[in-house]
């Protein structure tokens, strides 16, 4: 189970309308116990790929006016070339979410589950902060330099994956089942590892959805831990110059309550196998928009 607590300068809200059912023609209302329960978290995650037509919500746990929304980041796949955006990604070494809200229906890969968004936003996105990837394969190169994320993802589908207010599951085609929940200043985690692969958590610890100016983690393997921050910004940021700047540090805290066996992190294009420590951000780019290798993140391994 993964506990994360974050604290940042910037508070992001959300909140639910309730919608009060009445029953036929009868004087007396009947009112709807659980109101919560007719919420459908997908709701507006879906359009024509692109960021106009869908609402740009997502499906993620979150508490009203909670500090963390816990949720998917969705990342291109070879079957969304119509796309609008995959050309950008694909051919001009961009980085890019599939939609501003970290989600979109029509994807079929996941390359994290970050800690905060914008729900319902435009531009090109916001937030995004701090995918954490339950991952099942070897470390073999930076995800810095990994277009579309073809290897450091997961890929998903939609029988496989249910929201409702507060939590999400999904389960992986690595075969990690994932389960988020929230309360106000805190997110909970249970991945579940299948047994005859090797167990591994990402924390791309730069890879905010418009980049970072800068990021530290640190893993403390006695206590169980893992920790540090990341600055970022650049809303709207492709729009004009005055937007791509820093305006807000989150700091977080990770506790996990398996045993730490293996450790390293990545700076731009470098792997560090059994380093404990990494910095480094996700420059926003010329046109306010990151390019593939820059950024920094750390891994560990669980016992079994």
């Amino acid at each position: 189970m993964l506990v994360i607590k974050i604290a940042r300068s910037v508070i992001i809200m959300a909140c639910f309308t309730t919608i009060l059912f009445l029953s036929g023609c009868s004087n007396e209302p009947e009112w709807v116990d659980d109101p919560a329960a007719f919420v459908n978290p997908f709701i507006g995650t879906e359009g024509e790929r692109s960021m106009t037509d869908a609402a740009n919500t997502v499906p993620g746990a979150v508490r009203p006016f909670g500090m963390l929304s816990f949720g998917p980041e969705t990342t291109f796949s070879e079957d969304m070339e119509g796309h609008r955006r995959y050309k950008m990604v694909k051919d001009d070494n961009m980085r890019l979410p599939v939609s501003p809200g970290g989600y979109n229906y029509a994807a079929s890969r996941i390359r994290g589950f970050s800690l905060t968004r914008l729900s319902g936003t435009g531009c090109l996105g916001a937030s995004g902060d701090i995918p954490f990837l339950p991952f099942t394969k070897e470390i073999k190169h930076s995800p810095d330099n990994d277009p579309i994320d073809q290897y450091y993802s997961a890929g998903f589908s939609h029988e496989n994956e249910q929201a409702s207010p507060g939590y999400y599951q999904v389960g992986l085609s690595n075969g990690v089942n994932v389960e988020l929940t929230a309360t106000n200043r805190t997110g909970i985690a249970r991945f579940q590892y299948p047994k005859e692969k090797p167990a591994r958590l990402l924390v791309r610890t730069s890879y905010s959805q418009l980049g970072s100016g800068n990021a530290f983690t640190h893993i403390d393997k006695e206590k169980g831990e893992i920790y540090g921050q990341v600055i970022s910004g650049n809303f709207c940021g492709y729009l004009g110059e005055q937007n791509r700047r820093d305006y807000y540090t989150l700091y977080f805290i990770a506790k996990l309550d398996k045993e730490i066996i293996e450790t390293g992190s990545w700076q731009d294009g470098e792997v560090f196998p059994g380093a404990i420590e990494a910095e480094g951000g996700m420059p926003y780019g010329e046109r306010g928009i990151p390019l593939n290798g820059e950024g920094s993140g750390v891994w560990v391994r669980f016992a079994g």
